[in-house]
This record gives C-alpha cells, structure tokens and sequence, in this order.
C-alpha cells in the first residue's frame, strides 16, 4: 500500500488553469475604447465587403464622413456615413459617444478616418419569384423612406447599406468569457478543496499510526484483513480505504454496512458504487470499478470479518 493520489486532480487543475485565461483574454477587450477594438479589427481584415458577410457578422469601417443630417423613421435616428467602401446608415442617438465623436472630428475625418465597429444583419427582399438578401437593420419598408427623406448632397452617393449599431455577438462573448471564467473558478476551487482534504486526512492518520511515516506498506504487510482490488484494510482495528481518497474509520465507530449497486457499463466494465453508513459521518461514498459477482463475495467476506469485531453492525446489501 502508499499513498494514492487524487485521479484526475491535475489534469483537471490544468485545464482550469488554461480556461481561466482563455476566459479572461475573451474579455480583456471589454476594458478597450470602441474605436481602439475596431481599429484593431480593421487591421486584422475584419472589415466591410458587400454581399460576402454571414449573419450578424461582426465587421469594421473606416469612416472619412458623416452628413449633419438626420432622419427620424419610427422612433429610429438615423445618420448617413462614407467609408471606403461605400455608403451606410448607422441607427443610433445623436448623443451616443460614437456618433458625438464623429461630429466632433468631422472637419479632419478625411485625413484621420475614424474607426466604427458594427455588425452586418441580412434581410431578405422578394422580387417577384426571387429572393434578393440586403444586409440592412431596418425593414425595406423604412430602408426605401430613408433614401426618399434625406437631403441630396455632397455626401450621398448611389449605394447604401444599413449597419446595425451594437455588436450583439460582443455580447454574447463577453457572456461566454464571464461564464467560463466562473466555472473555472469552482472547478479550481473544488480541486484544491478535494486535495487539501486528502492530504489533512493523511496528516491525522500519521499522527494516530506514526510507524506510517516511514512508508505506508506496513498496513498492507501487517492487516489483519486486506483486499487488494477493493483497496480496503483493516489495521490495528481501524478501517482503511485507500482508494479515490484516503479514509479511515475505526471499527467500532461503524454502526451499519450499506451496499448498493448502481450498474454502468463503461468499456466493458461495471461500475459499482459502494456505500459505507458510520456514525460520525453518517455515510462515506466510494466508487469501485468491479466485476458485479466478484464484488458480491468480496463484500460478504469483508461483513463477516468485521461482524466478528463488531457484534452490533447492521447488515443491508442490495447487490
């Protein structure tokens, strides 16, 4: 017998570790200007090209005018903006930071374009017995008054698209990232938990049986019942289950012995769950790997052992 480890302790903390920052890199954006996260999306080559976007894509202009003029079509404010590709309409209050920015840098926006990230939203148009895809936020309806009410300027060219002015998808990100963030968390949280228990567990051990420290297979040497596959001992009339954790139960603080069978296949194996009742702590639950019949007879042999030790044991099996 040694020590066993915890299963699965590590790879889980590493895989916690790594979402972690997965998760916080996801947003780390968040603490970002607008204009900074489209710039960086700009030169990434998330930018406008029309007809070639999926849905709700997330894209990024590079804008070098907006006209003073706006409309208002069904509570909606919209603005006329250039960018290098064309013209589109942007759905937003005249206070909002991006729409004030603009304004404010108008007069220099053609030698320092702006940067403005948006999100693409298809709509489809029937024409006749064809359907015809535009990428607009708005309904056709309200797309056609917006073209009929705006003043013809220098600005206004032949070709508009609507943008949608949030990023939905940022959302959702963010979502995600905060999500995983947490879970990660727990899980880290959990793993610890579960390995500083193991180890303070050893540590009461070793300090009731101090011969131990010298190395644990004294307990298998000298047990007075051992059983390898179920990785249960007994020694100097204390109970030992050495397995996904480390528990010890002295004899006669046993007041029953449960055991239920839950039966699972997995890769040809049936995993058993065994059930442990003792006084202190009510119940101990421990997970076998074992072929059903063989465990049967391990467990009716292990009852008899310890009915010999402990005359007011209670016995309930379900095998």
């Amino acid at each position: 017998m040694r020590k066993q480890r915890l299963k699965g302790t590590k790879i889980k903390l590493l895989i916690s570790f790594f979402a972690i920052i997965f998760s916080c890199s996801a947003v780390s954006d968040i603490f970002q200007s607008n204009e900074q996260l489209a710039k960086d999306a700009y030169d990434k080559g998330q930018v406008y090209k029309q007809y070639t976007l999926l849905y709700a894509n997330p894209v990024a202009i590079k804008v070098f005018d907006i006209d003073k003029t706006s409309i208002e079509i069904n509570e909606t404010t919209l603005y006329l903006i250039k960018h290098e590709y064309g013209y589109v309409m942007l759905a937003a209050e005249k206070n909002n930071t991006i729409v004030r920015d603009l304004f404010h840098r108008k007069q220099s926006l053609k030698e320092q374009p702006a940067y403005v990230m948006t999100t693409f939203v298809p709509t489809v148009e029937k024409v006749g017995r064809r359907s015809k895809r535009l990428f607009t936020n708005v309904t056709v309806d309200l797309y056609t008054d917006f073209l009929r009410a705006v003043p013809k300027d220098a600005i206004i060219g032949s070709e508009y698209v609507s943008l949608k002015r949030f990023n939905d998808s940022q959302v959702v990100k963010h979502l995600i990232g905060f999500g995983g963030i947490i879970i990660s968390i727990f899980l880290w949280i959990t793993c610890t938990k579960r390995i500083k228990q193991n180890l303070k567990m050893y540590t009461i051990f070793e300090e009731y049986f101090p011969e131990v420290t010298f190395g644990y297979g004294i307990i298998a040497s000298n047990a007075s019942y051992k059983d390898k596959k179920l990785h249960l001992y007994v020694y100097k009339d204390t109970l030992i289950v050495n397995q996904k954790s480390f528990i010890f139960i002295p004899l006669e603080e046993i007041a029953s012995i449960n055991y239920t069978t839950y039966i699972r296949k997995v890769k040809n194996s049936t995993v058993t769950i065994f059930q442990l009742s003792v006084k202190k702590t009510n119940r101990q639950t421990i997970s076998l790997v074992e072929n059903a019949r063989n465990l049967k007879l391990r467990v009716v042999l292990f009852y008899e052992y310890l009915e010999k030790h402990n005359s007011k044991i209670r016995r309930n099996m379900s095998i």
